[in-house]
Order: structure tokens, then C-alpha cells, then sequence
């Protein structure tokens, strides 16, 4: 196990790489090799009972708790830029999915987001890749959502829950777009995904409905463009989905007028379709 010294000497080398912008393959290797090797070292460092000292107090059991979390983190972040730099997106995709499966609170859920914009901002991601750790991050979501939502209930954290579920629609809005641009079936899977969720539990999340209206007017879209298309089948499922969606609206009085108005426009769709 290294020393303070060694570890500090290591970590500075490390920062140095990641700064210089060097996109060389040696240079990601190195960073890719010096960040196994602290984290390595850090986990075995974890297990030599410090933190259980009997001289140790709580706080500062915490503090040490939250100070190697924050490096874990810090760490995690250069592995995947450089795993992304490498083009290794298997295990680009694999790290995501192993942070998000011990993720247990918020600043967790914030690293992992952070580890999904990486992969979101790179010119060598494809969209394949976009939509795989994106549907991570929202299942990371809503098992943070199921786990935290009545302790915000109880505490009357309305704050926290209007922030947390704000973020979480901005990810459905990422999501929704990058699955449209795979293919038209992946993304009304998941925007059909997304409503059988929200059918659930969007009233108790208090689902902003300016993000509700940008799901609805996508796939009321999507399927005028499909009976463009001389697909009825097709853009009746669209059109049915921009229903169910709308559905969802808390306000009543704003529903039923876009009830009405998207009934009306689908009305005389169908009847130009029988005249034609």
C-alpha cells in the first residue's frame, strides 16, 4: 500500500495528464493505468480498519467517509473520460452501470449523471451508446425517487423533491430525443415506457407539465408525420400515445382545451384521409 506521500505524488501526476488535453493513446493509457492503480490502493486502504479506530470519532469517521468518496469519485470521473478517449465503450458503459448500482443518495446519483454527460459531450459516442447509459441514469432515478420519496413527504422537503424531479424530466427530454434518433420504434417504446411510469407515479411526483406538454407534442407529431406517410397504423399508435400522456395533466382546465383541440385536428385528419 502506498504512503500519503506516494498517493499525493501519484494523484498530481494524474491531474497533470488529464490537464494537458493530450488525447495520444499513451497518454489515456497512463491516466487509465493511474487511476486503477489509486483506486486499487484506496480500497485496500478502506479495509485496514482506520475508520473503526477506537481513537476515531463519529464526525470524524464522517468527514473520512465523505472525503473518500469524493475521491472515489473524482477517480471515476478520468477513468471514463479516458476509457472514452480510448473508444472502449463496453467498459465505458460498464463503469456507469456498476456506479449506478451502488449508488445510495444524491451525490452518488449527481457523480453518475456527471459520468453520463461524458459520454453524452464525446464526438466518439454513437447514439447507441447515449441511450444506454441514459436509461441508466433514469433507472437510478427512480429507484432513488422510490427510496427518498417519503422521507421527503414526512419532512415536507418540497425543495428538494421540486429540484429532484426537475432533473429527472430534463433526463426524460434527453432521453426521448436520443431514442427517436436510433430509430422511430425505439423511441415510441420509450415514451410508451415513460407514460406507464408516470401513470403511476406522476402525481405524487408532481411532474412539471411543461415537460409533460413537450412529450405529448412529440409524439402528437410523430404521428401526423406517420399519416403523412400513408401509415395509419403507425400514426394512430402516436396519436393515441399524445392522449394517454395528456391524460396526465394535473390542470384540468389546460387538458381539456388541448383535449379538445388535438381531437378536433384529429377528427378532420381522419376525414381528409376518407375524402382522399
Amino acid at each position: 500500500m502506498m504512503n500519503d506521500r506516494q498517493r499525493a505524488s501519484l494523484f498530481m501526476c494524474l491531474v497533470a495528464r488529464q490537464l494537458s488535453g493530450n488525447s495520444q493513446i499513451s497518454d489515456q493509457e497512463e491516466i487509465l493505468s493511474i487511476t486503477q492503480k489509486l483506486a486499487h490502493d484506496e480500497n485496500n486502504s478502506n479495509g485496514d480498519g482506520i475508520i473503526s479506530s477506537s481513537s476515531t470519532t463519529t464526525t470524524e469517521a464522517i468527514d473520512l467517509l465523505q472525503k473518500q468518496e469524493s475521491f472515489n469519485g473524482v477517480l471515476q470521473i478520468f477513468q471514463v473520460e479516458a476509457l472514452i478517449s480510448l473508444k472502449r465503450f463496453d467498459k465505458v458503459i460498464q463503469s456507469i452501470e456498476n456506479c449506478c448500482k451502488v449508488a445510495s443518495n444524491l451525490s452518488h446519483l449527481y457523480l453518475c449523471e456527471r459520468l453520463v454527460e461524458s459520454v453524452l459531450q464525446s464526438q466518439h459516442s454513437s447514439k447507441q451508446d447515449g441511450l444506454k447509459v441514459l436509461q441508466k441514469i433514469i433507472l437510478l432515478y427512480q429507484k432513488q425517487y422510490s427510496e427518498q420519496r417519503q422521507q421527503w413527504n414526512n419532512n415536507n422537503n418540497g425543495v428538494v423533491k421540486k429540484a429532484f424531479i426537475e432533473r429527472y424530466s430534463k433526463w426524460i427530454r434527453l432521453l426521448v430525443s436520443t431514442a427517436l434518433a436510433v430509430s422511430k420504434e425505439t423511441g415510441f417504446q420509450c415514451l410508451e415506457e415513460t407514460y406507464n411510469y408516470l401513470k403511476q407515479h406522476g402525481v405524487s411526483m408532481n411532474y412539471p407539465e411543461s415537460e409533460l406538454y413537450y412529450l405529448v407534442v412529440v409524439a402528437w407529431n410523430e404521428g401526423i408525420t406517420w399519416f403523412h406517410a400513408n401509415d395509419n397504423n403507425h400514426g394512430s399508435a402516436w396519436c393515441k400515445l399524445a392522449f394517454d400522456l395528456l391524460s396526465l395533466y394535473n390542470d384540468t382546465n389546460q387538458k381539456e382545451s388541448l383535449k379538445q383541440k388535438l381531437t378536433q385536428a384529429y377528427a378532420n385528419l381522419c376525414i381528409k384521409k376518407v375524402m382522399s
